[in-house]
Order: structure tokens, then sequence, then C-alpha cells
């Protein structure tokens, strides 16, 4: 370990233990986990829409507590994108060598796979009631089209089974409305590449289990 590192290492055990307490440690790994290893910038509003989180106030107060590393500006909807402004914090809660203490870690194929079951939800259930004569496409939505399979090759090894299950009955039942929904996203260059890094991914799965 750098030297160099210890002060910051320290400042932000301190700091995350003091913000912290045992009731909010399982919001801050569910939040700021999931804003670590989040492919594009969300919504505070799309943000609790995409993880399912029945109370806003849940992600309203964890980003309330770390506004000094997650920033924020403004966007088209007069909401806050929420991003990591400081790359050490980020280094740090995802480096086991540099955040020693369990609590605070954030384990990114832990994170991934949350964050694919989420995306796999949203598609599975909220395509279910989107066509493609629909004006918007709900920004949970949006990014789980998007972004699925960006999770999905990152996702933990004794998950990835219940996943091939997953992505085997998206395929069968909803990969029209899939490609559908990424051109109306305006995606449509990235439609084929997705269906071909599924098709890649059931592959290399398959072949690992042979």
């Amino acid at each position: 370990m750098c030297h160099l590192s210890l002060p910051i290492n320290n400042l932000y055990v301190k700091i995350l233990d003091n913000k912290l307490s045992d009731t909010t440690l399982c919001q801050f790994q569910e939040v700021v986990g999931s804003i670590i290893v989040l492919k594009t910038t969300l919504s505070a509003t799309s943000l609790q829409q995409l993880l399912d989180i029945p109370r806003p106030i849940y992600v309203a107060g964890i980003l309330h507590r770390f506004h000094f590393v997650i920033d924020t500006e403004d966007d088209d909807e007069n909401d806050v994108n929420r991003y990591v402004r400081h790359p050490s914090f980020r280094n740090f809660i995802t480096d086991p060598k540099r955040c020693t203490d369990l609590r605070f870690l954030i384990n990114l194929s832990e994170r991934h796979t949350y964050l694919a079951y989420k995306c796999f939800d949203w598609m599975h259930n909220s395509m279910a009631n989107w066509s493609f004569d629909d004006t918007v496409i709900p920004s949970p939505l949006r990014y789980a089209i998007c972004h699925v399979m960006d999770h999905l090759y990152h996702v933990e090894s004794d998950s990835k089974a219940s996943f091939l299950n997953l992505l085997r009955k998206l395929i069968e039942e909803k990969l029209t409305q899939w490609l559908q929904a990424l051109f109306k996203a305006g995606r449509h260059r990235d439609a084929i590449p997705s269906v071909k890094r599924a098709f890649a991914w059931v592959v290399s799965i398959l072949t690992s289990l042979l």
C-alpha cells in the first residue's frame, strides 16, 4: 500500500464511521454502491425507481450525507444527476486492501449483480406494459434496456445460472420489444450489438459448464 494513501484511508474511515449508523449501512451499500457501478448518471428519482426503493427519503438521506463526494448537476427534468466526483473515494471503498473495514467496502461484482437483477425486473415487468407507440420510455426502463448487458458481464459467478434463465426468458418472450425500445430510445446502433452480446454471454456460460 502506498504510504501516501494511509492518511486518505484513515480520513474516509472516520467520515464513514461518523456519517453511517447500523440502520443506514444497508442504504449506503444500496445507493452509493449502485452509483459506483452505474454506466450513466441518473436522477435521484430515477435511481430510486430503478432500485425499487419504496421510500424516496432513503435515497435523499444517503445522498445528503455524502454530498461532499457525490456531485450534482441539473438535468432536463430539473432533477439532479449523481456521480462520484472524487476518484479517491471510489478507489478507497472498492479496494479491499485499502478499505479494511468490511462495513464500508463496496463489492463491485455484488453491486453489478444487484443492478443486473433490477434491470431484468424492469425489462420483464415494464416492457409488458410498454409499446412502440408510447411517446416516452421511463428513465429506469431506458437504463435497463441500454445497460443490462454491461452489468451482466460482471455478475458474481454463483449467480450466472440464475441469469442464464432470466436472459433465456427475456429473449424468448421480449426480444422484439427490447429491440423496439432501443430504437425508440435512439440507441438503434446498439440494438444488434446488444443481442450479439447477449448470445455471446450465453455461449460463454454454457462453455464454462462443459
